[in-house]
């Protein structure tokens, strides 16, 4: 039995689907099932049941799922140990930003890794706060930045700082918005967050606690198309009260100061990489940067 079979098996066992399986382990769907069928022979027992739905586990796989975890983290635990002889870390790790870096203070966090563990390479995606977190749940991402609550189970984060969310308007609508309340601003069009993002949802539970419907123009998922969509009068926004500060400076945006949502950054990665000393040290350069305590 190998070892590559064994965390297939799991995967797919999490997964319940071949597709997914092969995605998340970065191979090929016919691979997958090779694994599958190869470790099922070398048993001598059904794992799982193929029907239209997906790949179900029969009882003999049931019984084994809990001692396969048990092995891999044995083993990832043996590997961890090795790295850490060797006192020089090294390894690739992706990061996904969900906002620009000078906001998550990426340079700051370079200039704190490199000199301390140059054998780490680091590549950087941008994308938005819960395609990151479903991103490192199928190991797409090994880590990332996201605002809002940690919906992933698989997930593990550090809570970094509490920000505020404002209500930004064209600043052609000074006006129409200075002493508005919440049917007033119901009435002009908005630009919408895709579902991923967690400004979606913060706006849709206060909205639906009002029983307002606005009509939104637009959906955008990038703060930078937001901002230039707000200033080109197509709708009301929510942005990063730092952004929307900012952008009021420069005359591209109003602010409605009638209230604002509280909003949480993390930084996420998966709780089964947690003692992998690569990503220790990830832990370690972002709770320096953010002035945290460094988890044991």
């Amino acid at each position: 039995m190998e070892f590559y079979q064994l965390r297939t098996f799991v995967t797919v066992a999490e997964e319940k689907n071949l597709t997914r399986a092969a995605r998340r382990l970065n191979t090929s769907q016919p691979a997958v099932s090779a694994h599958i069928k190869a470790l099922e022979a070398e048993l001598g027992l059904p794992l799982f049941n193929r029907s239209p739905k997906g790949m179900e586990m029969t009882r003999h796989g049931l019984a084994l799922k809990e001692d396969g975890l048990r092995i891999l983290e044995a083993g990832t635990r043996f590997l961890n140990h090795a790295k850490e002889l060797k006192q020089d870390l090294s390894g690739d790790l992706t990061i996904g930003l969900n906002s620009d870096p000078e906001f998550l203070r990426t340079r700051d966090f370079f200039a704190w890794m490199h000199p301390k563990y140059p054998g780490i390479q680091f590549k950087i995606t941008q994308s938005i706060s819960g395609s990151i977190l479903q991103e490192i749940k199928s190991e797409t991402l090994d880590a990332g930045y996201f605002l809002g609550d940690n919906t992933v189970k698989e997930l593990d984060c550090l809570h970094l700082e509490t920000f505020n969310l404002m209500i930004v308007a064209p600043p052609g609508w000074k006006d129409k918005i200075r002493h508005a309340q919440w049917e007033d601003l119901a009435r002009l069009p908005w630009i919408k967050n895709p579902p991923q993002c967690p400004f979606h949802n913060i706006l849709n539970r206060r909205l639906r606690t009002l029983d307002l419907n606005p009509h939104f123009a637009v959906t955008a998922d990038q703060e930078a198309t937001i901002k230039s969509l707000v200033c080109g009068e197509v709708g009301l926004a929510l942005l990063l009260e730092h952004d929307a500060r900012r952008a009021e400076k420069r005359g591209e945006l109003v602010i409605w100061e009638g209230e604002t949502f509280s909003i949480d950054l993390n930084f996420g990665f998966l709780k089964t990489r947690r003692q992998d000393p690569v990503m220790k040290a990830v832990i370690e350069g972002v709770s320096q940067v953010w002035h945290l305590p460094v988890p044991p």
